[in-house]
């Protein structure tokens, strides 16, 4: 990636570990998110139900936002990983795992590809009659949730954080690529993809996008883009290693 530029499009400090590994290879980055995370507009229903966990069989991390923001209410109520006793956690894949760990908490169910797919399919093995709780935002994917749901578990969703779109695309990023300057622009979940895409217009179908999976990659084609690199396992080691 040496001299070539890339357009980071992830937010906060996700971001940031994206354009540290881009820099290390040479790249001049953008970092400029294409969308926000903010915190719910009502905590009041989330304290509830982090106050009957309980309750739960299994907890599900969607994100590692949602692992940030689920352990931050914790400790904001004066609680630990103590009131989790005896509880399932399961992560989407091996980068949200990791930040459960930050909080020495050990995840006990991981797929090895990661994606909401593989984890529902580990998931659905005696899940009939369990009790899961989601951490997720509410424009997050559903389809695992609507698997356990079909197979008679009992889901409920904890929405411990929210996406925020951003309405203009940057001024740096609209002048590159009106002038063919900018080599590549990442992609990690489909939201992402989608409002990347919706900033750009039609400039969008032309450029080269690096995918963290294959679920993304086909967002991103179903859009009009042509030029899409799937990372081979949804890491970002795996996102740099990508070349046009």
């Amino acid at each position: 990636w040496f001299g070539k530029c890339v357009w980071i499009t992830s937010p906060s400090h996700t971001g940031k570990l994206l354009s540290n590994r881009f820099e290390e290879l040479g790249a001049q980055t953008i970092q400029s998110p294409v969308i926000t995370i903010e915190p719910p507009e009502n905590w009041q229903p989330i304290d509830e139900k982090i106050n009957a966990l309980d309750r739960y069989n299994t907890i599900v991390f969607s994100s590692v936002y949602g692992v940030d923001a689920f352990f931050g209410r914790l400790h904001h109520l004066g609680k630990d990983g103590r009131c989790m006793h005896g509880l399932c956690l399961a992560a989407v894949g091996g980068g949200t795992a990791s930040a459960i760990a930050k909080h020495s908490m050990h995840c006990d169910i991981v797929p090895e590809v990661a994606g909401a797919e593989s984890l529902a399919d580990l998931l659905l093995s005696q899940c009939e009659g369990k009790r899961f709780l989601f951490v997720r935002n509410p424009d997050g994917e559903t389809m695992a949730m609507d698997r356990l749901t079909s197979s008679k578990a009992r889901v409920e969703s904890l929405d411990v954080y929210r996406q925020s779109p951003v309405l203009q695309l940057p001024e740096r990023v609209s002048n590159l690529v009106q002038s063919n300057q900018l080599h590549a622009i990442t992609a990690t979940s489909k939201n992402i993809a989608k409002q990347a895409v919706a900033l750009l217009g039609q400039t969008a179908v032309d450029q080269n996008w690096l995918s963290l999976s294959p679920s993304i990659s086909d967002c991103l084609r179903s859009l009009g883009c042509k030029n899409v690199l799937t990372a081979n396992q949804p890491s970002f080691d795996d996102l740099v290693a990508l070349h046009f």
